[in-house]
């Protein structure tokens, strides 16, 4: 294997348990994971006004 092909087969590894993780945690990785862009969930909170 050449250093591309060895490169290539690591984005591939990468992109497989990226698609995995999302069916692991219930998303549907159709249309975004699978065509090779990676989306995320972003939670933010804070404490409650005083009261």
């Amino acid at each position: 294997m050449t250093v591309q092909s060895d490169a290539l087969a690591q984005v591939e590894r990468e992109r497989r348990h990226a698609i995995e993780a999302v069916r692991v945690l219930g998303g549907d990785p159709s249309g975004r994971e699978e065509e090779g862009r990676y989306h995320s969930v972003f939670y933010t909170s804070r404490p409650s006004p005083m009261r």
